[in-house]
Parts: structure tokens; C-alpha cells; sequence
């Protein structure tokens, strides 16, 4: 079935980590089935130092750009030597399952063009207060259909602070045929600063069938020097025209609704803007909820932000006002979160050896 094509592109941009990368790419090449699927290395570090040779015969492609370019630019020079059915971005530090062909084997034939999917989380060593831990949960295989258009809209009511259940990219799986229909009607697939963000809301205009599993594909990885780790380590902020991996455009194309400041939940809601203005999606932002997300989620960064315009020591009282359930159904939320309150049982086991983490989940998964 899959003799002219592979079943599956595995897009990694990486840069100036190469430790990182490499155990990746020897977890991925010692995988099953690792014959249908192809690996784009898209590399943009300081220098090329890449010498893992024994990758090239087993469907691996390492394309390098020696000048600096935003993280966006890097991923679509990524989508140009694609060839597989469906396309998946990961992180140089983020992990497969190990029986990930077979379950996206199992998946192809429900015929769907996007595949979200539950998570687990590693965080590698030297992770301040969560280094060598593996998060993961209880999995069920459920299968259930979600509507693009009608996620968009719930992402745009909550503040569009979150991911939310849209169709993803980033730890996604997406038919390849979607992104060339993106690139044909708009030029190009990332339109925002955040490429999350920009391409989950790009495929809400494509989109067709869009199915959700209850299982992790794939383990998200936070490293030492990921925005992960700088988000664990309430680091992962500063000033737009400072941050050297966002385009140019983001901060001539700014929404004045938001704070001229970039976080985590702003970017997300700046990118939203970005990609809605070019595509004319007709869903706005709900602005009252995106400060109630802001307080709730980084109240460290409202803090910030506060001193630098005291206009909005004014915002968590409007706020409150404007949208008091959404206010406390947010508080109420984090809340029970702190608290592992939560419906889904969440598992925590010690992990040193990064390299043994998805067959060690695998296991752990093996014997729920």
C-alpha cells in the first residue's frame, strides 16, 4: 500500500541541539515498521555539526539553513520536501510511541485528514522541579469526530489562550494534501507568530474530518533550553521586539486589544488575530476571557504587564465584571488542577534515561 509513498512525514526543526536530537532521531530509527515512515530534519543551528550518517538510508532527510530565521520560516522550508500521506511536527526533544505506525495504521482506515490525540509529557533531566519525570494518563482508544469550525469558535470564546481540541499540527497528524491547499489559497501555511497556533487555526479552514484518540501518538519533551522548560520555570516572557524567533511582521500587524508583551497565552491570542486577518475568518476573539485566561493561567505576566501600563490594574476588576462565571469557572479549574482534581487519572513515574521513555510508557500503557 505504501511502496511509492510513506505513510508518514515526521517534520523536526531543530536548532543548536544536538544532543537532543540525536536521541530522538536513534528512537525513531529503532522503532517497528520504521519503513513507512520519513524524517525531515530541519536544521537552522549556528553551525552544522550533524554526523549521524547511518540515518540517510532509512528515509531520513537533514536539510540545513546556515542564516537565522524565525522558527516559522524553518518549518515551512520543512512542508517543501515532504512526501508522505500525512505530516507530523514534533520537537527535537519530544518522543514517538513506540507502536506508533501500527496505531496510525489502524487510524488511516477511518479515512480522516486531521488526528488529534491525547498527551504525555517527559521532562529531561536538569528540569528545574520536574527533571526526569514522565506524566501520562489513563488511555481509553476512544475515537470520537470533532467539528473544525464549531473548536474555532470555542478557541475564540475562551480567549483563544489555549489549544483547545482545534485541529493540530504540532503534535498532529495532518494528510499532507490539507497543507498544499493552504499553500495554494494563502501562499504559504504559518500567517501568525506562533506556529501552533497559526496552523491548528489554518486547518479549521480545510479541515473535513477530524477525529480525536484517546491515546498518545506522541510524548511531548521539555529539555533545559525549550520554551517548555522556560514556561515550568515561569521564564518563558519578555519584550516582542526582543524575542528573536518571532518575524518581523508580528510586531508591525499587533493587535492593540492585547498587551504589547509576549507570553505563552498573549502569543497565542496574537497569532490568532495574525492568521484571522489574513484569511478572513470571520471569528474574533472574546477579550474578556482572554484576560480572565491571562490572570488566571500567568498572573505573573499580568503582573508584568501591569507595571508596565498601569491602565490595567483596571483589567481584573473589568474583568471580573464583564465575565464573572467564565472568571470563576477558570479559577475554580486551576484550582482543581493544583489540587490533581480531575477526572482523568494522571500517573508520575521517574524516568533518567531519555532514551527509554516510549518503550517505558509503552509498558506502563501495555498493562492498564
Amino acid at each position: 500500500m505504501y511502496f511509492n509513498q510513506k505513510l508518514i512525514s515526521v517534520i523536526v526543526p531543530t536548532k543548536n541541539r544536538y544532543d537532543q536530537l540525536y536521541v530522538l532521531l536513534t528512537h525513531i530509527y529503532n522503532l517497528p515498521d520504521i519503513e513507512l515512515v520519513e524524517v525531515i530534519i530541519q536544521d537552522n543551528s549556528d553551525e552544522s555539526l550533524f554526523k549521524c550518517d547511518k540515518f540517510y538510508s532509512h528515509g531520513f532527510k537533514y536539510n540545513y539553513v546556515k542564516n537565522s530565521i524565525p522558527i516559522s520560516d524553518n518549518i515551512e522550508l520543512a512542508f517543501t520536501h515532504c512526501t508522505g500521506k500525512y505530516l507530523l511536527i514534533i520537537g527535537d526533544d519530544d518522543f514517538l510511541i513506540y507502536d506508533f505506525v501500527s496505531n496510525l495504521l489502524e487510524l488511516d482506515r477511518l479515512s480522516p485528514n486531521v488526528i488529534t490525540y491525547s498527551g504525555a509529557h517527559y521532562y529531561w533531566p536538569n528540569v528545574r522541579s520536574m527533571e526526569c519525570k514522565l506524566v501520562y494518563s489513563d488511555y481509553t482508544k476512544e475515537i470520537r469526530e470533532l467539528n473544525p469550525k464549531q473548536e474555532l469558535i470555542n478557541f475564540a470564546n475562551s480567549g483563544a489562550t489555549e489549544m483547545r481540541s482545534l485541529p493540530k499540527g504540532y503534535h498532529g497528524v495532518v494528510k499532507r494534501e490539507l497543507y498544499l491547499e493552504i499553500i495554494k489559497k494563502y501562499g504559504s501555511v504559518i500567517h501568525g507568530s506562533s506556529p501552533d497556533i497559526s496552523i491548528a487555526v489554518a486547518l479549521t479552514t480545510v479541515a473535513t474530518k477530524h477525529i480525536y484518540y484517546d491515546y498518545p501518538l506522541t510524548i511531548y519533551g521539555a529539555s533545559p533550553k525549550s520554551t517548555a522548560a522556560l514556561t515550568v520555570k515561569k521564564e518563558h516572557h519578555g519584550r516582542p521586539d526582543k524575542i528573536p524567533f518571532l518575524r518581523p511582521s508580528t510586531l508591525t500587524n499587533w493587535d492593540h486589544k492585547l498587551p504589547f508583551f509576549w507570553s505563552e497565552r498573549i502569543i497565542y491570542a496574537q497569532s490568532f488575530y495574525e492568521v484571522a486577518k489574513k484569511m478572513n475568518i470571520q471569528v474574533s476573539t472574546k477579550y474578556c476571557s482572554f484576560w480572565t485566561s491571562l490572570i488566571v493561567l500567568e498572573f505573573h505576566v499580568f503582573n508584568t504587564v501591569k507595571q508596565l501600563d498601569n491602565s490595567l490594574r483596571f483589567k481584573l476588576f473589568s474583568t471580573i465584571l464583564s465575565c464573572p462565571l467564565f472568571f470563576f469557572k477558570r479559577l475554580l479549574g486551576r484550582s482543581l488542577s493544583s489540587l490533581n482534581v480531575k477526572k482523568q487519572s494522571k500517573f508520575l513515574i521517574l524516568v533518567e534515561n531519555p532514551e527509554e521513555v516510549s518503550l517505558e510508557l509503552q509498558k506502563r500503557i501495555n498493562k492498564q
